[in-house]
């Protein structure tokens, strides 16, 4: 599992489940401040390691990775998928669908936090962002 999955994932995760639509003030705001520095570290949630043994390919990316300049084009991409996944993902708990306490996938028509975070990333890579290595 990458860190940077998780980076990702965590903030895929802030917009979770019906998060409000961004504005053009927003990414102005944004992208005035300094960049997001995390420090300390955490372990590996449990569910993260099982979301990466079932799909290793998801969790590993090639090659070096520069930062991603947040273009007004780019936050636009960011506020679409991040609203395509919000409107087609029915919110449940892991322990309501599956009847497992916690269970990372790609949501399938529902999802929690974390399917959601999932899913937005895939969204992503796909319209050509590319996840960091670890």
């Amino acid at each position: 599992m990458t860190k940077r999955l998780l980076g990702l994932a965590a903030l895929l995760a802030s917009w979770c489940m019906g998060a409000a639509d961004a504005s053009a003030q927003d990414f102005t705001r944004l992208t005035a401040h300094q960049p997001l520095i995390i420090k300390g570290s955490t372990t590996t949630p449990i569910g993260a390691l099982g979301f990466c043994k079932a799909r290793p390919a998801d969790c590993v990316a090639e090659g070096p990775a520069a930062p991603v300049e947040l273009t007004a084009a780019r936050w636009r991409e960011l506020e679409d998928i991040n609203r395509q996944v919000n409107t087609e993902v029915v919110p449940v708990t892991d322990q309501d669908f599956y009847h497992l306490r916690e269970v990372w996938t790609y949501p399938n028509g529902y999802g929690d936090c974390e399917d959601f975070a999932l899913g937005k990333r895939r969204a992503l890579i796909e319209l050509g962002w590319r996840p960091a290595p670890s």
